[in-house]
């Protein structure tokens, strides 16, 4: 694919949906474009909080359609600012803080500017509540950054990581909050340069995040967790090895370190792997379930424990809310069947060799949280928000990032080797077109990128394994089998069912070994009538977001609250007209995301 044909094809890219939050598709993609790191953003607070609030604390970034008062007080994360200013300016050695400013907020955190008197700035974040163990999350997170900026800090070609300064993961401290402190990261998000960048620069920029990506990728672990320092895991796990025997500290050949790496010793006696800090495992009630959380030895035992997990939520009558999960009572007997598939399944969804190999990503490759330079030919200057980083099986750390995501949906931008607009571009409203531009634009970087892949055999199997088995999101389904209904997770195993044979090629089954999975011709096909009515069901749900200019959590810009109020009456009405199969997705005591 050559540069001049990228050139011709990256169309105007307008990022309509940070204000409008319309194109709820593209929200989830670029909602990090409003980074806490762009310099000349300049914070306004857009919704007034509830009364007794504090704005600095409450979570103002717009207004909830349902559960409102819970989504706020998950959010609401008071602390000590006077404390906070003297931990940093120690951090700086600076005498006090001059400016003090709430820069930007999503789901899990507040993130703050602070500047001083001798010209210096950091950042800082303050988790939220609603993240579930808090404790463990940024304990997690700032050994993982740490770590990462010990082994590959010392390369000139890989994008850089924060320095974290200070940070503290109790409630009992002088701040009166967990809090990690950060150097400033100059530049932008990726985000406000990728509509304007074109050609050679877009292979730079998608060059330099792969090389982060695969210098990752080639460093296996001994288990399957998250990263800690040695002190803040359980005794019993500090004499685990950090790497798998005979293994060590890996880095890639084609790659010249500027000073000498650490030893493999010193690593191992640095950190260790603990209990996994991905937040499905922790978030609201569930964080109260007796469970293994890890760190789990391979694929096999951790899927296992995540089917037993919603297990034991099950007997413990915990999910249904109010929030309502997407799951009713009726369904119990149905969930704990696909949950006990996934326990006869899990001993033979171990892939081939290194496809098993248990190794680091970042999270959530977003464009807000790829950070370039300002202006001229952009490079990635860092990478920021390793939150709920994990250690897992490499064919489920070879995603395709969500800074390339698009929604492949039928009538869309027609895929293949030079993605091109649907047959009735030219009848679609401008909105329409301004949406199609921007698939198109994700559609051929993602096609620059899978040809990346291929040259690298193992990620191109694991993107191969991926699209004919789903066993890469099979343990993510089990976690949130209540919450999303039993559709996700009965569709995975089906798919799994019907390839069974082409699984073999990927995992350690033998030809004569037959398929645990025992889902009836019947039943198959009344699973496919539901997930026809489920997909119809969210694309209606689609559109009604749109049509309320919120995003895919309900939230709206202050402006279009009242709108959105008023209008909710005939939206009901007309859900009910068009015979929908299944409930008015905005109802207060409904399902959210975030709370189920």
């Amino acid at each position: 694919m050559s540069d001049a044909w990228l050139a011709e094809h990256d169309p105007l890219f307008i990022l309509m949906f940070v204000t409008s939050r319309r194109y709820v598709i593209h929200v989830s993609t670029f909602r990090g474009t409003r980074s806490p790191v762009v310099r000349h953003f300049k914070r306004t607070f857009s919704t007034q909080p509830k009364e007794g609030r504090n704005p600095l604390f409450a979570y103002t970034d717009g207004r909830f359609l349902r559960n409102e008062e819970k989504e706020l007080s998950l959010r609401y994360s008071p602390f000590n600012v006077t404390a906070l200013e003297q931990v940093a300016s120690r951090c700086l050695s600076a005498k006090r803080c001059t400016e003090f400013t709430k820069i930007g907020e999503g789901a899990f955190n507040k993130v703050l500017l602070l500047r001083f008197d001798n010209n210096r700035e950091v950042i800082v974040r303050i988790p939220c509540p609603i993240i579930g163990n808090v404790e463990r999350t940024i304990q997690s997170e700032v050994a993982t950054m740490e770590y990462i900026r010990e082994q590959w800090g010392i390369f000139d070609d890989l994008p850089k990581l924060p320095k974290v300064l200070a940070w503290n993961a109790s409630y009992s401290n002088p701040v009166e909050s967990p809090y990690i402190i950060l150097e400033y990261t100059p530049g932008v998000t990726l985000g406000s340069r990728w509509k304007k960048i074109k050609g050679k620069p877009v292979l730079a920029v998608m060059d330099s995040i792969f090389a982060m990506e695969q210098a990752l990728l080639c460093q296996p672990f001994s288990q399957y967790g998250s990263i800690y320092f040695t002190e803040d895991v359980s005794p019993e796990l500090r004499d685990r090895p950090l790497y798998p025997p005979g293994r060590n500290i890996v880095y890639p050949p084609d790659l010249t370190p500027q000073a000498e790496p650490p030893s493999s010793e010193y690593f191992s006696r640095k950190y260790k792997i603990g209990p996994t800090a991905d937040r499905q495992w922790y978030r609201g009630a569930y964080a109260d379930i007796e469970c293994d959380r890890g760190p789990w030895p391979d694929v096999a035992s951790y899927l296992k424990s995540a089917a037993t997990f919603q297990l034991k939520a099950l007997d413990a009558g915990i999910g249904f809310g109010p929030p309502q999960p997407r799951s009713k009572k009726s369904d119990i007997p149905q969930l704990r069947r696909l949950l006990e598939l996934c326990i006869q399944l899990a001993p033979f969804v171990v892939p081939h060799g290194k496809l098993s190999e248990l190794v680091l990503a970042h999270p959530d490759l977003s464009l807000g949280n790829l950070i370039v330079s300002p202006d001229g030919p952009p490079s990635v200057q860092g990478i920021i928000d390793w939150q709920f980083s994990t250690i897992e099986p490499y064919f489920q750390q070879c995603s395709i990032p969500r800074y390339i995501v698009f929604s492949e949906k039928i009538g869309g931008v027609q895929v293949g080797l030079f993605p091109t607009l649907p047959d009735n571009y030219d009848q679609m409203s401008p909105e329409e077109k301004e949406f199609m531009d921007v698939e198109l634009m994700l559609a051929t970087r993602q096609n620059v990128y899978r040809m990346k892949c291929v040259e690298y055999r193992e990620r191109e199997k694991a993107l191969k394994m991926a699209y004919y088995c789903p066993i890469d999101q099979l343990a993510f389904y089990c976690t949130r089998c209540i919450a999303e209904g039993p559709i996700p997770l009965r569709t995975a195993l089906i798919t799994i069912q019907q390839n069974w044979q082409e699984l073999g090629k990927y995992c350690h089954i033998a030809p004569e070994v037959s398929c645990p999975l025992d889902f009836t011709e019947e039943e198959i096909a009344a699973h496919e009538i539901k997930a026809q009515n489920w997909e119809k069901y969210t694309q209606y749900s689609e559109m009604l977001f749109n049509y309320l200019r919120a995003d895919e959590s309900g939230i709206v810009n202050d402006s279009d609250f009242e709108r959105a109020v008023s209008i909710m009456d005939d939206c009901r009405k007309e859900w009910a007209e068009f015979g929908v199969k299944g409930p008015f997705p905005i109802v207060e005591g409904g399902y959210s995301y975030h709370l189920v």
